[in-house]
């Protein structure tokens, strides 16, 4: 099965959803009703975005899962 590569997609529509998708997170950051995990989680994804994921062998499962081993 082929996969799609950043490297792929033309920078100039990366470059216009990265930027949507920005001000979307920066906006539910303004939500008051968020607790402390729920707005660290959207900083998280607020300073990830435009960078390419990094996929490690040992990192822990996510919960919920599932395991082919």
């Amino acid at each position: 099965m082929p996969f799609l590569k950043r490297q792929d997609i033309d920078p100039a529509l990366r470059s216009k959803h990265e930027k949507d998708w920005k001000a979307k997170l920066k906006q539910a950051l303004v939500n008051p009703s968020l607790t402390t995990e729920e707005r660290r989680h959207i900083q998280d994804e607020l300073e990830a975005v435009g960078k390419p994921k990094v996929y490690r062998a040992d990192a822990p499962t996510k919960p919920g899962a599932i395991s082919f081993n």
